[in-house]
């Protein structure tokens, strides 16, 4: 019996961390759900269809005291599987950056991060590539440390 529930927590554990992985891969495989539109409309659409991974997707925005230093709003999205964070940008007023943050649960490095994209991305030795997706303009993807960057080239 005790055997079983060992299996079990384990078994969890495991099916969290390929959750949060594919998470990663979907958000790497549609940057544009969130590059290049307005907090509005992310906010009205909610979670794209394309992003599968986590169970959940609690938003919450801050609008930076910093905006006369360039900083923008941010929206904080708790996925589930990790931290989502949009950077809308002061000046466009559309997000121009993507920082991912899988949950410590998931116990996700950056060699897990590239070993889960095999081979569909070249990466240097710090971590970073140019990735096109359908045809769109080049984003810039960093993955160091299982957190990942993305934003236009």
């Amino acid at each position: 019996m005790m055997t079983l529930v060992v299996t079990s927590a384990f078994g969890q554990k495991k099916d969290f961390k390929e959750n949060t992985l594919t998470e990663i891969s979907c958000l790497i495989a549609n940057p544009y759900e969130f590059l290049d539109k307005s907090d509005s409309a992310i906010l009205a659409a909610g979670r794209p269809a394309s992003i599968r991974g986590g169970d959940k997707w609690e938003v919450g925005a801050i609008d930076s005291s910093e905006k006369d230093k360039g900083m923008g709003e941010m929206i904080v999205i708790g996925t589930g599987c990790g931290a989502l964070t949009l950077i809308v940008s002061p000046v466009t007023k559309v997000v121009d950056a993507i920082l991912y943050i899988p949950h410590k649960k998931a116990r996700i490095d950056e060699d897990d991060v590239v070993a889960n994209l095999n081979g569909k991305y070249v990466f240097d030795n710090k971590g970073d590539a140019v990735i096109e997706v359908n045809g769109s303009k080049p984003v810039k993807l960093s993955v160091s440390g299982g957190m990942i960057v993305m934003g236009n080239d």
